[in-house]
């Protein structure tokens, strides 16, 4: 890859369930990227606003008019939306792809 960037700004900690879920979601991003949207480059953002984490994974890729949900994409997606969580994708010809997560901050003994 040329060249990535990270941004990370959280101030709560998160139960194991969702680094897991974090962790295997930016690893499956990139292995996409990589694998099948042949990027030289991934940016990736981590946020918290309102009790709420924000991620966003964006590569610059080969992108496509539809994105096809296979085993990775499909795990992902289960996985967030287990914990309360919700995913979206979205790609353009030669614009790469980006995948959006949005999960609520899990506190104490909730989960």
């Amino acid at each position: 890859m040329d060249e990535s960037s990270y941004t990370f700004e959280n101030a709560a900690s998160l139960i194991s369930l969702q680094e897991y879920v974090m962790i295997n979601s930016i690893k499956e991003s990139i292995t996409n990227a990589l694998k099948h949207g042949k990027a030289s480059m991934v940016d990736i953002s981590i946020v918290e606003q309102q009790d709420t984490i924000h991620m966003t994974v964006k590569d610059n890729g080969t992108g496509s008019d539809s994105v096809i949900y296979g085993f990775g994409l499909k795990t992902m997606e289960k996985r967030i939306e287990a914990i309360g969580g919700q995913m979206s994708v979205r790609s353009e010809p030669n614009n790469g792809l980006t995948l959006q997560v949005r999960m609520p901050i899990a506190r104490g003994e909730e989960w």
